[in-house]
Formats: structure tokens, sequence, C-alpha cells
């Protein structure tokens, strides 16, 4: 094709069957491509696909272990809470049972001596 005053002259003659093979050239070229695409396009799809369920049975995996760690981390928690607990709890009753009666024999001593006292003294006296 060549520019002749500004426009575009075509030196191809105006032949019906020419541009007839022209046209069925450039439809099956057209075609083609298509077919290039659509292949192209079921491969990326079935790339994705296959990477989607990859990624999700990795979500699987880890939402499994997940799971179980939550599991886990609950048991111990119950475990620690119930065994704080109970501790506190001994440790209060320790605290205030006992020592009542503790306080109460320190506050009226006994008045008597001990046998082994006694014995000393029978034994040095001769009582």
């Amino acid at each position: 094709m060549q520019i002749s005053n500004g426009k575009l002259v075509s030196q191809e003659s105006h032949d019906p069957q020419t541009s007839e093979r022209r046209n069925e050239n450039l439809i099956k070229y057209y075609e083609d491509l298509e077919l290039k695409i659509a292949t192209i396009t079921q491969q990326q799809e079935t790339m994705h696909l296959e990477e989607t369920n990859t990624i999700k049975i990795g979500l699987q995996k880890f939402d499994t272990r997940l799971i179980g760690l939550e599991n886990t981390v609950s048991k111990y928690l119950r475990q620690f809470l119930l065994t704080n607990i109970c501790g506190i709890m001994g440790l209060f009753i320790l605290w205030f049972y006992p020592g009542n009666h503790q306080f109460n024999d320190c506050k009226n001593p006994p008045k008597r001596q001990a046998p082994s006292l006694e014995l000393y003294h029978h034994l040095h006296t001769g009582r």
C-alpha cells in the first residue's frame, strides 16, 4: 500500500476472487487465534484450579492443626486454673483453720509441768 496525495492507495487489483481468498485467510487466521487463546485460557484455568485446590488442602491441614492447638491450650488452661484455685483454697484452709487453734493454744499455756521435768525434779530432789 502506498500513500498518494495523503490517501492510502492499494496496489492490489479489485478482483473479487483475490478479495474472497484474502477474507478466507483472515477468517482462518482469526479462528486459529481464537483456538490458541481458548487453549491458553483452558490451561491457565486448569493451573489456577490446581493451585486453588493445593491452597485449600493446605488451609484445611492448617485449620486442623489450629483446632488441635486450641483444644490443647484450653485443656492446659483449665488444668492450670483448677490447680491454682485448689491451691489457693488449700492455702486459705491451712492459714485460717489450724491457725485459730494454734493461737488459742498459745494464749492458754499449760500450767502443769511436763512429765519429763517432773521426773527430773523427783529424781534429784528425792520427793
